[in-house]
């Protein structure tokens, strides 16, 4: 991918997801990194990604760009971006999850 760019796609998942009713959680919030072209592509792989893991997506709460300056402050984030340079693979942030 020649103009690849890394994308945050943020998600919302349901408790119906399997990982997440083995936990015994009601929903989570997770960031997919994306390398794409562009931010549809993005989106898509995201979704593609999320369902191939048994995730249930309640809602895409919205996408963007990664910029680095943005991020300096969030290791996890940051990290995650770094560790992706010149892989093509999804990766999601720690899951923040709710509920019994």
């Amino acid at each position: 991918m020649p103009n690849e760019s890394i994308f945050l796609v943020y998600c919302e998942l349901s408790g119906n997801s399997l990982a997440l009713r083995k936990q015994g959680r009601a929903g989570a919030f997770v960031t997919c990194l994306v390398p794409s072209e562009d931010i549809v592509d993005a989106v898509r792989r995201a979704k593609i990604a999320l369902l191939e893991d048994e995730y249930e997506i309640v809602d895409i709460e919205k996408a963007m760009r990664f910029d680095p300056e943005d991020w300096e402050s969030d290791d996890e984030i940051t990290r995650l971006a770094k560790d992706m340079q010149g892989d093509l693979d999804v990766r999601y942030s720690s899951f923040s999850s709710w509920g019994h």
